[in-house]
């Protein structure tokens, strides 16, 4: 009889986290990684500049799905905005929750062009933490969520869960030929990567670093790139810390 009552609960188990499996993949359009939830991205924003990263959706259900987008400002930094894009408009800082007029229907199998989350440090540089939502408008239980902390030094020990004690800007900023960036690592890595976006969100480099504990210096692939601006993304796990740079040829 426990026999039976084992193999029921596996069973009943089995099915529910079948039907809890989610119709929502996200990637990470900047750097061509999953988004999992409740992820953690890491943003450097200085002072008159501006983070904004390019997420992209596909519906991996059978079915069609229509989806928005909500967003919690946990803390927010005076004097900076923090807004998003759907559905073919980019909202005003007040707007918490995709408007009906935006939301967006996708086929079994569709993926909806990259969609930009962007927060300007207007005033002084501090510390902001927002959290999104992707989810389905007709079951909010299917959903992915995901959190950025900008300027996460500032925040407190509590608050500041980095892997990274401290990365440097990019110099000589702006590049002509070669450019570099210091990582200070609190532990030895091999899991790190260092990839380059220009700012229409698209990969123009990425490689594989390993970190050693304490300083690292690391050479970024700058010698080819033509001249703009970029954004060297320095990636660990969940750690993830946004660097902007320019290429003056």
């Amino acid at each position: 009889m426990k026999k039976l009552l084992l193999i029921a609960s596996t069973l009943f188990i089995g099915l529910s986290n079948l039907n809890a499996q989610t119709s929502i993949q996200l990637t990470n359009n900047s750097t061509g990684t999953p988004i999992t939830n409740n992820i953690v991205f890491l943003e450097d924003v200085a002072t008159g500049g501006q983070s904004h990263v390019y997420i992209q959706l596909k519906n991996i259900s059978s079915s069609s799905v229509t989806y928005a987008v909500k967003k919690t400002e946990l803390v927010t930094n005076a004097g900076a905005d923090i807004y998003f894009c759907w559905g073919g408009q980019c909202f005003p800082t007040t707007t918490t929750v995709t408007p009906l007029a935006n939301y967006v229907t996708l086929t079994a199998g569709q993926t909806y062009a990259p969609q930009s989350f962007y927060y300007d440090e207007n005033v002084a540089e501090g510390y902001s933490e927002v959290k999104y939502e992707v989810y389905d408008v007709n079951n909010t239980s299917d959903a992915v969520s995901f959190i950025f902390k900008f300027n996460p030094n500032l925040a407190s020990v509590k608050d500041n869960g980095s892997l990274f004690t401290s990365i440097s800007d990019v110099f000589p900023n702006p590049s002509v030929n070669k450019a570099q960036i210091v990582v200070n690592s609190k532990v030895n890595t091999n899991n790190a990567s260092i990839s380059i976006t220009n700012a229409l969100g698209s990969i123009v480099s990425v490689k594989n670093i390993e970190l050693s504990a304490g300083k690292n210096n690391i050479h970024l692939d700058s010698e080819n790139l033509n001249s703009g601006i970029y954004f060297a993304t320095i990636s660990s796990g969940n750690n993830k810390i946004v660097k902007k740079f320019t290429v003056n040829k």
